[in-house]
Parts: structure tokens; C-alpha cells; sequence
């Protein structure tokens, strides 16, 4: 019991970490969306500028929060649960925009954003899931 006790602990500690990193990086996206809005209404070079590095901050903690969602991944496998979060930042997305700044390339990126915003979202509700029942496996145990 003892065993078990700890593994739920670790599990539940792991999926907070997962969660707010999701936050963080869902943060990050929705400041890049905010800027490329600006910037698909005429905000110029800084706005754009702007724009990227709020990408690349976030790809950053989209990455973080990737390899937090793992290390949860792999707690739950200690205590019989499982989650399936798959994500995809496409990548070539960045790069075009950067090449081909203009409306339709803007607009693309905003769509992507959104996209991934929705991964993020829907992987932070099923963490959530799993949590309330790691939470509740945790309190029926005393």
C-alpha cells in the first residue's frame, strides 16, 4: 500500500507539472496569435518581429510541456493508468511565415495557432481526467 501510495503522489505531482506547463505554452500562443493579429492588420516589422519571437518562446514551452506530458505518461504506467496526448507544432509553418510575411502567410499562422491552442486545450482537459481519478484512487485508499 505504502508503494502504491507513493506512485499516486508522484503521479498526481507529475500531472500538475504537465499542466501548468501546457498552460504556460498555451499562454505563450495566445500573446503570438494576439501579435499576429496586429500584425495581419498592418502592425509592420516590429509587430511581426514581436510575432516570432512569441513563437519561438512558445515552441520552447510547447517542447517543455511535451516532455512533462511524457514524464507523466510514464507515472501513470506505475499506477495502472493511462493517457494518449499527441501533438504536432508543425514546424515548416514558422519558417514560411518568416519567408513569405504577408496576409495569406499570416493568416495560415494564425490558423495553426489556433490549432495547436485546441491540442493544448484538449490535452489539459484529459490530464485533468486522469488527475480527479488519480486524486480520488488517492483518497479512497484512507
Amino acid at each position: 500500500m505504502a508503494l502504491l501510495d507513493t506512485e499516486l503522489k508522484e503521479a498526481i505531482e507529475a500531472s500538475e507539472t504537465a499542466l501548468t506547463k501546457l498552460e504556460d505554452a498555451k499562454s505563450c500562443l495566445e500573446s503570438a496569435s494576439g501579435w499576429g493579429i496586429f500584425d495581419l492588420l498592418g502592425g509592420g516589422l516590429i509587430a511581426s518581429a514581436v510575432k516570432h519571437s512569441r513563437i519561438a518562446e512558445a515552441r520552447r514551452k510547447f517542447e517543455d510541456a511535451k516532455e512533462s506530458v511524457l514524464v507523466f505518461a510514464d507515472e501513470l504506467d506505475d499506477v495502472d493508468e493511462f493517457v494518449d496526448v499527441t501533438f504536432d507544432t508543425g514546424g515548416t509553418l514558422q519558417a514560411f511565415d518568416i519567408f513569405f510575411d504577408n496576409v495569406i502567410a499570416d493568416a495560415i499562422m494564425q490558423s495553426k495557432i489556433r490549432d495547436i491552442i485546441q491540442q493544448i486545450d484538449a490535452c489539459i482537459f484529459q490530464i485533468r481526467d486522469v488527475q480527479s481519478r488519480l486524486i480520488d484512487r488517492y483518497h479512497s485508499m484512507y
